[in-house]
């Protein structure tokens, strides 16, 4: 994967990477295909998801629990988790044994899907609205997309998307420059530096514990 542009972890307000991060975050799928998505079928694919997010944060008759239940299912079927957890192990997924990896993978998963929909569900009145596509290498497309809301200062998002088992699926999301894919294998990175490989795993289980004792807030 070609790298974006790395840059120190921004200040921005949580509501500005809303549609950012639904996301955004388990070996690679068995099979990629050879061919990357179409253009305008990338667009559509995240203009359909911008959608069904606003769709799901303005109903008022949903419990905050309910928003982050769907927001939970949006996360595991749009993002390819298993892709994004293998590239934020990088070079580190070789040394680990095959029940380092199966556990990794299960506690990358949950903390993500339990991190960024409980951050969505707290969000009303943000808009993502697709701006144009462009090829990526040799598989992907990069959709570019502006997010807006009356709480932030807009913000350019990019979508990196791959045909995998011939399905489009989300494998990185930059907002501001920054991907966010890149600055969680910088964390984990530093993590295995210092404490090594089940330091970073017991960094994750107390994660997704803390995730879980906390519950719907």
């Amino acid at each position: 994967m070609k790298p974006y542009r790395v840059a120190s972890r921004p200040r921005y307000g949580a509501g500005i990477w809303l549609l950012c991060l639904i996301a955004t975050l388990a070996p690679v799928s068995a099979v990629l295909a050879e061919t990357r998505p179409g253009a305008a079928q990338a667009q559509q694919f995240i203009a359909d998801l911008g959608a069904e997010a606003v769709r799901v944060l303005r109903q008022p008759n949903l419990s905050l629990e309910q928003r982050e239940t769907i927001f939970r299912g949006m996360l595991a079927q749009k993002f390819d988790l298993e892709f994004i957890g293998r590239f934020v192990l990088g070079r580190n997924w070789q040394a680990a044994t095959p029940d380092q990896r199966e556990e990794y993978q299960a506690l990358f998963a949950e903390f993500v899907l339990r991190s960024y929909s409980r951050l969505l569900g707290g969000y009303v009145d943000e808009q993502l609205t697709v701006q144009g596509a462009r090829e990526a290498g040799q598989r992907d497309v990069i959709v570019y997309s502006r997010i807006s809301g009356s709480s932030n200062q807009p913000v350019q998002s990019l979508w990196r998307l791959r045909l995998i088992n011939g399905q489009p699926r989300i494998i990185d999301v930059a907002a501001a420059g920054v991907s966010l894919s890149i600055t969680q294998r910088e964390e984990f990175a530093a993590v295995i530096s210092r404490n090594g490989l089940e330091g970073l795993l017991e960094m994750l289980r107390a994660r997704t514990l803390t995730l879980s004792a906390e519950g719907p807030r």
